[in-house]
């Protein structure tokens, strides 16, 4: 079995750290160690899969648009466009400085 892990195992792919994002050579790397260690493929792969859609979240968390609409001395008032999720709340917050915040419907 392990001849058929070397055989199957694309080495060229090895070639090409210097060339991808980081994110993208922890998804390969993961996925390979997860192989070796736990001898399932399905459940590296599945790995893969949640890492890779967690990387694509993250990412694209990071482009957003954030305008200012109205701003007086007492309140500010801003439209954001793009996806927006809790992990990037942080960005939004120090864009908009709010002495105070309220909800809106």
């Amino acid at each position: 079995m392990f001849m058929v892990v070397i055989g199957t195992f694309e080495w060229s792919s090895l070639r090409t750290f210097g060339k991808v994002p980081f994110s993208e050579i922890i998804v390969i790397s993961t996925v390979t160690l997860v192989t070796v260690f736990l001898h399932d493929l399905a459940t590296a792969v599945f790995i893969g899969i949640i890492l890779s859609a967690l990387v694509f979240a993250w990412e694209s968390s990071k482009h957003i648009l954030v305008k200012v609409e109205k701003e007086t001395a007492e309140e500010k008032s801003i439209r954001s466009k793009g996806s927006s999720i809790s992990a990037r709340s942080a960005s939004l917050t120090t864009t908009s400085k709010p002495a105070r915040t309220c909800q809106t419907s």
